[in-house]
């Protein structure tokens, strides 16, 4: 069990949205005080039964452990990480369940329509990223995007879809049992379903025009050095950077140069073979300010990415003295921090750490910007998930994520 009195929210109530699985542990734990049963057992009697679920649980049981399918990653079989707390999305099931869950909802739409209202909508900072209760509204590149809902989940390595067209009462549900089919399981689903309107309907769905070129126009030095400086999402920090006479960013280990189509925003163009420049027409970068934030939204993908510039401070000297490496205890958890490190680099502080699973031989590297608001209190930078987090200074030791790291 995991303690959450005396954490510190990551944004402010009702300013932006946050994928939490935080937020729907404490509703399991609600559930299981309420009717005094394990969670798995009332999401049985309550749910799955109800519904015909009978080989979906969110128990590993030894019946259900027959059925359960091999994960693979890169080509090698892979085991299953396990999810902490169950209510976050620890079920098991398969497509025929998962088929049976679907035409619930569509039986039971009036009842369930509260589900797919978009929550606290038009919220500055969520770049009109529309989510329901913790249904997507939208978002992906489709004709029919206005009228999907959708969500994706991961059982690592295993992988999972699952879109609706309510009003048309179709779904598609996808399930996988390899690490890489993340790389397309959305488009994968979403063309599925595209594919059901036009058998269902017969007719054709109108093809969405992409653009084929862009016209690039001059702007002057001052206007791009406006935007140079370090960003961070997701955990991991990069660079804007002017380059001959244009902006750059480096962005997972690529430099991507950015061409400007107006005064804020930017068509990213990688270079094929060495020499080739190939514009990314479907992706933009737009820069803006928001709640004093100064921010480069990454636009094509099924929700905006906000990358969010560093701002300017001085570092104490109390965190200057605790730079260095730092261990922690993870023996009770399903991933293992190989090492976290305290770090200045260009006048950010920041940590440096390698995240695994227990069984994996890879490690997930991230570079997470630390804004110290005072001696013993430092705020995680960023607008992502994970991001906004507090780190605080307890008896010499740092308190991060619900884990002590000890020098």
């Amino acid at each position: 069990m995991i303690q959450i009195q005396g954490e510190y929210l990551a944004s402010s109530p009702q300013t932006m949205y946050k994928y939490s699985n935080i937020g729907y542990s404490t509703l399991g734990r609600v559930i299981e005080i309420v009717e005094n049963k394990p969670f798995s057992q009332v999401m049985c009697e309550e749910l799955l039964q109800l519904t015909g679920m009978l080989n979906s649980s969110f128990k590993l049981s030894a019946d259900m452990d027959k059925l359960y399918a091999k994960g693979y990653r890169d080509s090698k079989e892979a085991k299953r990480t396990p999810l902490r707390d169950l209510p976050a999305g620890a079920m098991l099931s398969n497509v025929e369940d998962m088929s049976k869950y679907i035409k619930y909802i569509f039986s039971h739409e009036k009842e369930l329509n509260e589900m797919f209202k978009p929550q606290y909508d038009k919220l500055k900072l969520d770049f009109n990223h529309k989510v329901g209760l913790d249904w997507i509204l939208g978002g992906v590149t489709s004709p029919l995007s206005d009228s999907i809902v959708w969500h994706n989940g991961a059982g690592v390595p295993h992988q999972a879809h699952i879109s609706l067209l309510k009003d048309k009462k179709l779904g598609v549900i996808i399930l996988s049992n390899t690490d890489e089919a993340s790389q397309f399981i959305t488009e994968l689903g979403i063309k599925s379903l595209e594919l059901a309107y036009e058998a269902k309907y017969a007719k054709q769905l109108p093809k969405i025009k992409q653009p084929s070129d862009i016209k690039e126009i001059r702007l002057d030095t001052k206007i791009l050095q406006k935007y140079v400086g370090k960003y961070v999402v997701f955990g991991n920090m990069t660079d804007i950077k002017l380059h001959d006479n244009h902006l750059q960013i480096s962005l997972w280990g690529n430099d991507l140069e950015l061409i400007p189509i107006n005064e804020n925003t930017f068509i990213p163009k990688a270079t094929a073979l060495g020499f080739i420049s190939i514009p990314l027409l479907k992706f933009s970068l737009e820069f803006k300010e928001v709640d004093g934030k100064k921010i480069a939204l990454l636009h094509g993908l099924p929700a905006p990415f906000a990358f969010e510039k560093i701002p300017k401070y001085s570092i104490s000297q109390a965190w200057k003295n605790r730079l260095g490496l730092y261990k922690t205890d993870t023996e009770d958890e399903n991933f293992k921090i190989d090492n976290l490190t305290l770090k200045v680099e260009d006048e950010t502080l920041y940590f440096d750490m390698k995240l695994k699973g227990k069984d994996s031989a890879n490690s997930s590297i991230f570079k997470m910007a630390l804004n110290p608001i005072s001696d013993t209190k430092a705020i995680v930078i960023g607008l992502a998930n994970g991001e906004g987090a507090t780190v605080q200074v307890i008896d010499n030791k740092l308190y991060y994520s619900g884990f002590i790291f000890e020098k």
